[in-house]
């Protein structure tokens, strides 16, 4: 008999007004932090012996391809209510961009302070932070080998088991690439440089990072090639013990201005790489393009890593942007986000999930919503990043959308709010078994420096009754 163990949905808060310091979290949210990893039965009406309505959480109507599921209106809870809080050292500079990158594997949490910024720059630097009983606290910090102000190391950060990939696109006259550390007996050590080949002044490689198994993908994507400005690059390379193999380039079919090929890199069976300024050619018998309607192309993870096809949306529109995030869920369907698509509203993001047939969700929450901004998954869950969501007043109260993913269908479960105003920066991830979700945090980059913040959000877990 399976029995749901509710001692692991309380994690520690250090900032005021956390309900788990009396008596626990409400019921409510407890049972919704296991709802969204252990779903129960479905049956066409909604949730089965959940504890909520099945008003509170309503199965998407699933259509074919060319049309668009509506997500419900889902339960809505504040960050600060659920999850544990990082802050940024107390010796690090507020316009340092604590949370510009975060990952999460098991019991660490990696976050980038890539110091880009307005006057002198930063370095940058990754700051490692380990989970205690009261929270977390920082272990160890990773910086360049090469360390030089404007390197931008930690601007973006991929984990694989005990390899932590870092794109670092300011180093060497921002050519880029990333910096490859593997972890041994608790101490994080370098194994090299991930430099692609020929890289230019202002490549800029390792604004995007990926890593699956012994294989690493690094993108470029303002590059410019052969006089095409902002084109992109790509690059991947593996890993043989301690060696790091030279990298090898992958390309587009196409190369056009501004085609930003590089800017989301997913990785697993496939290759999967986002250009969210791609013109889509318009199908016969129809002659020009959708300007800047954005898609994403997959690559074999086999060397010479040949194309295998190209990811668009059913009916894409002009400055839909798709391939701004990508993720790729379990039993390999891929989910492409295109964030200034338009749903009821403009500008207010769709998320094409590459099915048999291939479906579209979106949520009627306003105009520039952006949702799907950043798109992470685990196993059992995709979440989608909503800067420009709104509260009832009409200010803007960033979000994240939890989506329960299952067999051809994807459900609203929760939306996270509380996580930044106007102009604010949210970075996500999950770890490799979909029990913890880690939230970066960036105020806006206008005005006076202020630090960044992360949260950390541990789902419910199963026990078993002997």
């Amino acid at each position: 008999m399976l029995a749901i163990d509710t001692t692991s949905t309380r994690p520690v808060q250090r900032g005021a007004g956390f309900k788990a310091r009396h008596g626990g979290l409400p019921t409510w949210i407890a049972v919704m932090l296991i709802v969204v990893l252990h779903p129960p039965r479905m049956h066409a009406s909604g949730l089965e012996a959940s504890g909520i309505e099945a008003s509170e959480i309503e199965t998407s109507i699933r259509r074919s391809t060319g049309r668009t599921d509506a997500m419900p209106t889902v339960p809505v809870v504040r960050i600060t209510e659920i999850s544990t809080t990082i802050h940024p050292p107390l010796d690090v500079d507020p316009a340092d961009r604590f949370g510009v990158a975060v990952a999460i594997d098991g019991a660490r949490v990696f976050v980038g302070n890539d110091g880009r910024r307005d006057g002198p720059p930063a370095a940058g630097m990754v700051t490692i932070h380990e989970r205690t009983e009261d929270g977390y606290r920082e272990a160890a910090r990773l910086r360049s080998p090469r360390s030089r102000a404007g390197d931008e190391f930690g601007t973006d950060l991929a984990i694989a088991d005990d390899l932590l990939v870092v794109g670092t696109p300011g180093m060497n006259d921002e050519r880029g690439g990333a910096w490859l550390f593997r972890c041994r007996n608790e101490r994080w050590g370098v194994v090299g440089p991930v430099i692609p080949p020929d890289s230019n002044i202002g490549d800029r490689f390792g604004e995007a990072v990926a890593i699956v198994g012994d294989l690493i993908v690094v993108g470029g994507p303002r590059a410019d090639v052969k006089g095409v400005l902002d084109r992109g690059r790509v690059a991947c390379c593996r890993i043989v013990g301690e060696s790091i193999r030279p990298p090898i380039e992958l390309k587009p079919p196409i190369s056009i201005t501004g085609l930003r090929f590089g800017t989301a890199l997913a990785v697993a069976d496939v290759i999967v790489v986002g250009a969210p300024g791609f013109d889509v050619p318009l199908p016969s018998p129809d002659d020009g393009v959708v300007d800047r309607a954005g898609g994403a192309w997959i690559f074999s993870t086999d060397r010479p890593h040949r194309r295998q096809g190209v990811l668009l949306r059913p009916d894409p529109a002009r400055l839909d942007r798709a391939g701004r995030s990508i993720t790729i869920l379990r039993d390999d369907r891929i989910a492409v986000a295109a964030p200034r698509a338009t749903f009821g509203a403009p500008r207010s993001g769709v998320i094409t999930v590459h099915d048999r047939p291939r479906r579209e969700y979106a949520a009627p929450i306003g105009p520039e919503a952006g949702l799907g901004t950043r798109i992470a998954s685990s196993p059992t869950m995709l979440a989608a990043t909503i800067p420009g969501r709104r509260d009832p007043t009409g200010r803007v109260d960033a979000a994240v959308r939890i989506n329960r993913v299952e067999d051809h269908q994807m459900l609203p479960a929760l939306d996270l709010v509380g996580l930044g105003v106007g102009g604010s920066v949210q970075r996500i991830g999950f770890d490799p078994p979909g029990f913890r979700l880690v939230i970066g945090v960036m105020p806006p980059g206008d005005g006076r420096p202020s630090a960044g913040v992360v949260h950390v959000i541990e789902f419910g877990r199963r026990s078993v009754d002997p």
